[in-house]
């Protein structure tokens, strides 16, 4: 673990970031152990706002170093100063890009989580569920009231979760036609690595609709070409950060759109930084 060091305007802008931070709801389903959790989109979505709003950048680096483990450190960059908080490592189940994927995944939302002091909670049907008997003895008793037998004139029923947005349960936006599950796959995979390069998941949807990417019909080869850019845009911020130092990095990528530049605009950048390293 690193020693957190004296960075007064760092932690001030974290500590007003932390009364803005949102729930991070469980609502992911685990058919394994028949539960919720919270996924890492839903981690996301309940502090990059607030971390934003308070000029708090979030970066999460991938480190390599260990036989068939993944380490991932999440670091916070606030106006020329920056603090990490040590590498969490978790081993891979299985030595194949799934399985490290799957580590990546785990390591990014636990470290997440650690660095910014927040924990799962459940969604407000589960909370009800789990209210205390004190609270429950001085609740008042419910109005009893029938339920109205709908006609053909009643509005249907809200959307599930997971019908109004495909990879992040809690996105309040719903899409009018929500893609099946391999376009729903390949936006997932997209937002992994736009998520690797400090873009939310309400960036990339964006994104996706202006480009027509956002229905059942779109396109399969050309989301998965989206994702590979991203990925590999992913890959050259994490080398520039490398190269650059932490607070370098955000200076340098300020004039870049992450969601549209081409790789070799951020491999220029890489280059430069690297070589003055190595000079």
């Amino acid at each position: 673990m690193n020693a957190i060091e004296s960075k007064p305007a760092l932690f001030a802008a974290l500590a007003k970031a932390q009364q803005q931070f949102g729930p991070a709801l469980k609502r992911a389903e685990n058919p394994h152990l028949r539960s919720k959790y919270a996924d890492l989109a839903a981690c996301m979505e309940a502090v990059q706002s607030a971390l934003n709003a308070n000029s708090i950048a979030l970066v999460q680096i991938t480190h390599s170093d260990r036989e068939d483990q993944i380490g991932i450190e999440t670091w916070f960059i606030h106006e020329g100063e920056a603090q990490g908080f040590g590498v969490l490592y978790l081993p891979a189940t299985k030595r194949d890009p799934q399985g490290f994927g799957s580590a990546m995944t785990y390591a990014r939302r636990y470290s997440l989580m650690a660095a910014c002091g927040i924990a799962p909670e459940d969604d407000d049907g589960e909370a009800a569920k789990k209210t205390t008997p004190q609270a429950r003895m001085s609740a008042p008793p419910p109005r009893q009231t029938q339920t109205p037998t709908p006609t053909r004139t009643s509005a249907p029923p809200p959307a599930a979760a997971s019908e109004r947005e495909p990879g992040q349960d809690d996105e309040p936006e719903a899409p009018e036609n929500p893609p099946p599950s391999p376009l729903k796959q390949a936006i997932r995979e997209l937002r992994d690595a736009g998520e690797r390069c400090g873009l939310t998941a309400t960036m990339i949807t964006e994104h996706l609709k202006a480009k027509g990417l956002w229905a059942a019909d779109a396109s399969l080869d050309t989301l998965h070409a989206q994702r590979d850019a991203m990925r590999t845009r992913a890959g050259l911020v994490e080398r520039l950060h490398k190269a650059a130092g932490h607070r370098q990095c955000g200076e340098a990528l300020r004039g870049l759109d992450l969601l549209t530049c081409t790789p070799a605009a951020i491999e220029v950048l890489v280059r430069q930084y690297e070589s003055k390293r190595g000079a």
